[in-house]
């Protein structure tokens, strides 16, 4: 999809200097709203009429405000207005996603926690999911993961907030101190809670990658029928990380089946 390109010859994949640029100046969340999850937005022109990538034409929406806009329900201008003053920078802005500082995260994942983890679970060296710290002090944590349609085929990729949806099944909300992440008929694959300044609590799970299908809850994952033990580990960068062997079972690295 980002190797599509408009009449102008101007592709969809935007560098990554302008895209810096565009965080920084939107204040890392939705110019609207301040939802932490966004997507890239050409204001006026769009992108389809766009010689190239002007910052200053660029913001961040999200998913249900960036839809708004297509429909009409949000003007141009109240957009351009919030470009100006940025729903994140204005100071009754409050988000716990949005209180973290940039130092090592403490994860709990189903019942599990990890130290200075970056990567939850790993597939054949494939990070399903991924949580950095904020770029800066006092903004909103960077998730990163990977959602597969019920063929198994990719459909929802989160880059480090960034949303690039191939289905329009799915759904993000944040509710409070929670990021919920929903699919078809709204069934819920993913939900994130913030203990700032360092926790971060994945309170719900469900996702599946090639041979592999994972479920857990606060308490428990299951990954392929098997339950993980409990376990307690400190400072390594990857959580879980399971690899196929010819008999599709589960080699698990850091954990106990």
């Amino acid at each position: 999809m980002l190797t599509a390109t408009n009449r102008f010859g101007l592709s969809l994949a935007i560098p990554s200097g302008i895209k810096k640029t565009i965080r920084e100046q939107s204040g890392f969340g939705c110019v609207i709203c301040g939802i932490g999850i966004w997507e890239y937005e050409h204001v006026d022109p769009e992108w389809i009429n766009c010689e190239f990538h002007d910052p200053s034409n660029m913001t961040l929406l999200c998913q249900e405000c960036h839809s708004k806009k297509a429909k009409g329900m949000i003007s141009i201008k109240a957009i351009r207005d919030s470009m100006l003053n940025p729903f994140t920078k204005r100071p009754s802005f409050y988000n716990k996603f949005f209180n973290f500082n940039t130092d090592p995260l403490e994860i709990t994942f189903a019942g599990h926690t990890f130290h200075n983890c970056k990567v939850p679970i790993k597939v054949d060296g494939f990070p399903l999911i991924e949580i950095l710290p904020p770029e800066r002090s006092g903004y909103s944590i960077r998730l990163s993961g990977s959602f597969c349609d019920s063929d198994g085929g990719m459909s929802l990729y989160i880059i480090k907030n960034e949303w690039r949806a191939f289905s329009e099944k799915w759904h993000v909300e944040v509710a409070g101190h929670k990021i919920i992440i929903r699919g078809k008929q709204g069934l819920i694959h993913l939900i994130i809670v913030a203990a700032p300044p360092n926790g971060i609590l994945i309170e719900r799970i469900r996702m599946n990658y090639g041979e592999w299908t994972f479920d857990g809850n606060i308490d428990d994952l299951t990954v392929n029928g098997s339950i993980l033990s409990e376990i307690s580990n400190r400072n390594s960068d990857t959580g879980f990380s399971f690899n196929t062997d010819r008999d599709c079972k589960v080699n698990c690295v850091n954990s106990r089946i």
